[in-house]
């Protein structure tokens, strides 16, 4: 009997909030309704069910914002946290503290899929480069069309999903890419996912925060008359969209305009076996790919630290090691005699 060790793509969450505050909300009040209201507020996690707000962060900014909506509630005793008994409610306000760390490391993430995000703006070139001559690895490629102008850009990401292991709090990641490719206003289609990316290497890039950094599904949309003024490389055009599934409107400069490129669209440009290389990755690279991403995360350390309103949620950076036993005498216990 062999065995040998194999990193699992397996996180353990080290530290949590041990404490949620909540409050009793009295008004009649439905959780869109809440969301217009709370959703604002920056340092609040929240998760509003059977009348009980149960909330991490800024309580004070909270109860005011409640009382200048005429909405009444009552204090209640925080919740003691109990890992197996509280994990649903635990398992919601990490999903959204999660959800806000990777947008603002430069993630998109798709409104359909909650737990799946890909990276489109980083926020580090130098951390980028670093995770290149570290692992071998470009966390965003570039492919020329042979058969055309068109570039395909290859977005590494990954799926993630909140688990309970006997009693352990886990984080488990799955790389995952998304192809995407830059599109011109023919693009807009009621219906269609767009995503919205800015590749000009430029100082101005963090004013321009009313960028989305989720998939919008198209409802409707409207070219506008006036300009943009902040872009330094001219691009003035913008579009009003409007999000078919919450129905919030972003005007988004038409430059930074690109849909996900399926597989028809992606041979017609005649990329699709640098993208399968890319996409189907071997076992070994789709590990190191894995490590690479978490290096980014982390920037580099043995932990992701992630703010909890005022708590912070640590996850290690260096996954769980697993064991594989190999029997090299399983085909003789098995062997059947002539």
């Amino acid at each position: 009997m062999i065995e040998s060790a194999v990193n699992l793509n397996i996180l353990e969450i080290l530290k949590y909030p041990e404490a949620i505050s909540r409050l009793r909300i009295i008004s009649t009040v439905r959780y869109d309704e809440l969301n217009k209201i709370a959703g604002p507020i920056s340092n609040l996690l929240y998760h509003y069910h059977e009348d009980i707000l149960h909330f991490l962060g800024d309580s004070e900014q909270l109860k005011a914002t409640l009382e200048e909506n005429d909405i009444k509630y009552e204090e209640i005793e925080p919740l003691e946290v109990n890992i197996v008994k509280d994990f649903s409610l635990l398992r919601v306000l990490i999903y959204k503290a999660l959800r806000r760390f990777f947008t603002q490391k430069g993630f998109t993430w798709d409104l359909r899929k909650k737990n799946e995000v890909f990276l489109t703006n980083p926020r580090s070139s130098k951390l980028v480069k670093d995770v290149k001559k570290k692992y071998k690895v470009n966390l965003i490629h570039e492919i020329r069309g042979k058969e055309s102008d068109i570039t395909l850009t290859v977005h590494e990401g990954f799926r993630y999903k909140i688990n309970l292991m006997e009693d352990i709090l886990t984080l488990t990641i799955r790389p995952k890419v998304t192809p995407l490719i830059q599109a011109d206003l023919s693009s807009l289609k009621p219906g269609a996912d767009i995503v919205c990316i800015c590749k000009l290497d430029c100082p101005f890039k963090p004013i321009c925060t009313k960028i989305p950094r989720k998939k919008i599904i198209i409802g409707t949309y409207n070219l506008l008359d006036k300009a943009y003024n902040i872009c330094p490389e001219g691009f003035r055009s913008l579009v009003e969209v409007t999000d078919k599934i919450t129905g919030n409107s972003y005007e988004i400069p038409t430059h930074t305009i690109h849909i996900e490129a399926h597989p028809t669209l992606i041979s017609k440009i005649g990329v699709y076996r640098e993208f399968r290389k890319i996409s189907l990755k071997r076992t070994a690279y789709r590990t190191k790919v894995g490590l690479a991403l978490l290096y980014y995360l982390s920037e580099g350390k043995d932990e992701i630290k992630i703010k909890m309103g005022n708590d912070t949620l640590v996850i290690s950076a260096i996954p769980i090691e697993g064991v594989i036993e190999v029997d090299e005498d399983v085909w003789e216990r098995y062997r059947v005699e002539d």
